[in-house]
């Protein structure tokens, strides 16, 4: 009750405030509360407390349902569908906190279930579930997959593909979705070598350079580079000069045969890497592609085409 009293209460803190009162009983107060608070907040400062328009609406959406107000929820829960589905960058605890909600939520709805009937290349199967979502791996081959899903419940029912895999050695594809990735082999003198057929026991760098080509800023990017079996990372760790030029990256992960980079890109600029090498073992390896995307953002990724590489006698 003092803390409802006080002046100049943050959205936030409204809407938290209404969440108790509604978990306590007092509806009055928790309307009142939200009755004054609003669920777009554009004072709220990211860097300090994260605060963002969808966390204000699951906090609401959590004391709608509090308040068996549902002709409020449900619109609130259809925009943050909508928004989590969308390919476009949220943080960590946006995310969380919306998911929290969304799984209050329904866990007080008590569906009938699924029933649907599901063919995929001429093999029909049936789905009968008392939960509210059903997932299965489908059987598919290369070429056309012809899929029918027959709803046979009352109910709407929601369906979601997802495909993914690895590519065949040899397949795999350059693209490039506003970053681009660029890969420069190099001696210690800057001179570019190449590295189809290299004798065993020689050391060169792998420059790796990812540019931003989009308007704004992007948010953590990984980048991965891997070797091929044959060569060797050369760890650098303890050596000032080469910290300082891969110190850009927010997060570094050496492994034995590969390197992880977690960095933010601001728009129109490019960051650079340097890896040494070594090639230790003969033989012919394949070296897979750079790959680099945002991780919560689909609309930014690149990928470089891998090739077969040779370590030969010196």
């Amino acid at each position: 009750n003092r803390l409802r009293e006080t002046k100049d209460l943050s959205n936030i803190a409204k809407l938290r405030l209404a969440l108790a009162y509604a978990l306590i009983g007092q509806k009055q107060a928790a309307n009142a509360l939200l009755h004054q608070a609003n669920t777009i907040d554009y004072t709220q400062v990211y860097q300090i407390n994260h605060g963002t328009t969808l966390i204000n609406k699951s906090i609401a959406l959590q004391t709608y349902q509090a308040l068996g107000a549902s002709s409020k929820a449900i619109p609130l829960l259809q925009d943050i569908s909508k928004e989590l589905n969308k390919k476009q960058y949220i943080n960590t605890q946006t995310t969380a906190k919306c998911l929290l909600a969304l799984s209050q939520y329904y866990q007080q709805i008590k569906g009938s279930g699924l029933n649907a009937e599901v063919e995929i290349n001429d093999n029909t199967f049936q789905i009968e579930s008392k939960a509210s979502f059903y997932q299965k791996k489908l059987a598919i081959q290369k070429g056309k997959n012809p899929l029918r899903i027959e709803n046979q419940s009352k109910q709407t029912l929601y369906v979601k593909l997802v495909q993914e895999g690895i590519p065949d050695l040899n397949e795999e594809e350059t693209f490039s979705k506003n970053l681009t990735t660029l890969v420069r082999y190099t001696d210690g003198t800057g001179k570019t070598v190449a590295i189809d057929q290299l004798p065993q026991g020689t050391s060169f760098i792998a420059q790796v350079e990812v540019k931003n080509t989009y308007n704004r800023e992007v948010k953590d990017i990984a980048l991965t580079y891997q070797i091929p079996s044959g060569w060797e990372i050369v760890n650098t760790r303890y050596a000032i000069e080469e910290n300082q030029q891969n110190n850009q990256a927010d997060y570094t992960d050496i492994q034995d045969n590969a390197i992880h980079y977690y960095f933010d890109l601001k728009a129109n600029k490019s960051i650079k890497f340097k890896v040494k090498l070594n090639t230790t073992y003969l033989g012919n390896y394949y070296l897979p592609g750079v790959h680099a995307e945002a991780m919560y953002d689909e609309d930014f990724a690149s990928h470089t085409a891998g090739k077969w590489v040779q370590v030969v006698q010196p």
